[in-house]
């Protein structure tokens, strides 16, 4: 979970990124809500606010994704991580 100008962001096992402005009274489901999407359907274990604007969310089944809009858009990562064993990668923890 991260907070950030007003806005908490958290992830969920299997579900996606889902975020508040109103202190957790109310959540959207950001990114995307398409279900065959692969963050919507990713156990997200740690997310990271990096830069302006820039979202890291690390999860377990295909790793990384990366958001440059604050989570409007989410680009899934893989130039420079270990390659995919089986189609399953974990990025447990974002510092």
């Amino acid at each position: 979970m991260i907070f950030e100008n007003g806005t908490i962001y958290t992830g969920t096992h299997t579900n996606g990124v889902y975020k508040t402005t109103d202190q957790g009274n109310t959540w959207t489901k950001i990114g995307t809500t398409v279900p065959t999407d692969t963050l919507s359907n990713e156990v997200i274990f740690d997310m990271l606010h990096v830069g302006p604007n820039i979202i890291l969310a690390g999860g377990c089944g295909i790793g990384l994704f990366r958001s440059t809009d604050n989570g409007v858009k989410w680009t899934h990562i893989t130039n420079g991580l270990p390659p995919v064993n089986g189609n399953f990668n974990c990025i447990e923890t974002l510092a």
